[in-house]
């Protein structure tokens, strides 16, 4: 499985790996507070989630990248973090069952996988169409 990302020069968040879990998960509960905020006009809200979703995206699809081609256990630990903020926050998303299927590889690889995994509402009703 390769999994295609962009330039990760052009990623606005910096530091070390860890800080960059924590920046995510900060970015999450800003989303979280403009999402319960009244009066927040709808281009805000738009360009809130947008920049918490393609960066906790792009974030968890360039290590997933680099943790396939290093093997670096602790990569694939800090990737399964990412992916679990994406998929928390954003269940009914159009990439949400690729995604979902990326967590499960980093899941697979890591022998973390939860003895009784919990149906996403988007995946429990997707039909899979036959190839033509």
């Amino acid at each position: 499985m390769r999994v295609a990302v962009q330039d990760p020069a052009q990623h606005p968040i910096s530091g070390s790996k860890r800080d960059q879990v924590q920046e995510v998960k900060r970015l999450g509960t800003v989303y979280e507070h403009v999402q319960k905020m009244e009066g927040v006009k709808k281009d805000v809200m738009t360009e809130c989630k947008n920049n918490y979703h393609d960066t906790a995206k792009e974030l968890a699809l360039i290590w997933h990248k680099e943790a396939q081609r290093t093997k670096n256990a602790d990569t694939y630990q800090l990737t399964r973090l990412i992916y679990k903020e994406y998929l928390d926050h954003f269940q009914n998303e159009k990439d949400t069952p690729e995604m979902t299927f990326y967590f499960g590889e980093i899941l697979w690889v890591t022998e973390q996988w939860p003895r009784r995994p919990k149906p996403t509402p988007r995946l429990s009703s997707w039909t899979p169409r036959a190839s033509t």
